[in-house]
């Protein structure tokens, strides 16, 4: 099966020196490798997200990095039929001058070959390198992790892309634009220490320096929302020990992951809150300690939906109004006419909470409560 995202070639012919030499990739019945389906990848740059043009693939080289262990990079050559084991793989590509702007992923089933190989064109983007100065070393049992702030591409969320560099010393490849670095603990996937953003730029390399926090405490949220919707919005805030609300000092909102870093909060406690069109969260409490930095992962659920059913006479139902509103504050978040027709009710998008719903009928009111605390889907029912 063919991955190839459909596109076009641009060719830009300066003077009078000849068109440069159309690049094509490999014919799809050559992608067999030991009988099997092969895979191929290739680089390409994008002037949108359906329009590329094709690279050489001259120093380019794919990293396939095993859904079963995330610390293992596989590296491979880019335009070259492929046979790699079974599963699910993380890959991008990196050249001598550009590298991937966000990862894709790659299933490979190792099937056998019936006349057509797969093919993946991958989009990369001008890159820079960073490295972790010789003079910080790494304790036992860490390793360096570096994230790319970019979390759009052409006007489109894509994935996270982070890197965990085998030599952290050496210069890693990393899209030109803002990136974060943080030693991390292997064993238990926390912060150690920090970096603050630092700006990658084309072809230079730049130190990425992680600390510890100098008082307080850094705070690192890693927040997993829901594959079957996209926010726009996502505004979190902190509040400190000093009771001072607090922006994240570092944020990303990619598609598959939201980041967010607070330096130097101070207190023993932050109190974290946020506000969302689509995802749900529930408040936290994290306790602080001085000069560490305390990293608190979780998922992300979509807001919950409420149905209201009401059932009597026509006559009745269409003079009929649900209100839905906070069951502790005056917020009323729906308020709806009735008409037979668009019974059930569904009002999406509501806050994770408990809600009081209420029908009313010329002077006549009834009251239901709909406990959506746990973010998941409620029902509520009305017999007039």
């Amino acid at each position: 099966m063919r991955t190839l995202v459909a596109g076009v070639f641009l060719a830009a012919v300066t003077g009078v020196s000849s068109p440069p030499a159309v690049i094509t990739m490999p014919d799809l019945a050559t992608g067999v490798v030991n009988g099997h389906v092969g895979l191929l990848v290739w680089p390409a740059r994008h002037s949108s997200l359906e329009t590329y043009a094709l690279l050489p693939i001259d120093g380019c080289r794919a990293y396939f990095i095993p859904k079963t262990n995330v610390d293992t990079a596989i590296e491979e050559p880019c335009g070259t039929w492929l046979r790699p084991q079974s599963g699910a793989y993380k890959v991008w590509l990196e050249g001598p001058d550009y590298v991937s702007p966000f990862p894709r992923i790659l299933n490979y089933g190792d099937e056998p070959f019936s006349g057509r190989g797969s093919e993946a064109v991958m989009p990369v983007v001008d890159s820079g390198r960073v490295s972790l100065p010789k003079e910080i070393p790494l304790p036992d049992g860490t390793g360096l992790r570096v994230l790319s702030l970019n979390g759009m591409f052409h006007g489109t969320r894509q994935r996270v892309f982070d890197r965990r560099p085998v030599d952290p010393h050496s210069p890693t490849a990393m899209p030109v634009g803002g990136v974060i670095g943080g030693i991390f603990d292997r064993a238990t996937g926390d912060a150690v220490a920090l970096s603050r953003r630092v700006e990658v730029a084309r072809g230079k390399v730049v130190p990425i320096t992680p600390v510890r926090p100098a008082t307080g405490s850094d705070v690192l949220l890693v927040l997993q929302p829901p594959l079957d919707v996209q926010a726009k919005t996502f505004d979190l805030t902190l509040l400190d020990g000093e009771n001072r609300k607090r922006s994240p000092d570092v944020f990303l909102h990619a598609s598959d992951a939201i980041y967010a870093v607070w330096y130097g909060a101070s207190g023993r406690t932050a109190h974290i809150t946020a506000d969302s069109d689509a995802y749900a969260f529930q408040a936290l409490s994290l306790t602080l300690r001085p000069r560490q930095v305390i990293t608190y992962r979780g998922k992300l659920q979509r807001k919950p939906d409420l149905r209201v059913m009401v059932m009597g006479p026509d006559a009745v139902v269409k003079r009929a109004e649900v209100t839905v509103a906070s069951s502790e504050t005056d917020d009323v978040y729906a308020n709806v006419k009735l008409d037979r027709a668009e019974l059930p009710l569904l009002v999406s998008g509501l806050p994770a909470e408990r809600l009081r719903v209420s029908l009313a009928v010329d002077r006549w009111t009834a009251v239901e409560y709909a406990d959506l605390s746990d973010a998941n889907p409620g029902d509520v029912r009305f017999i007039l």
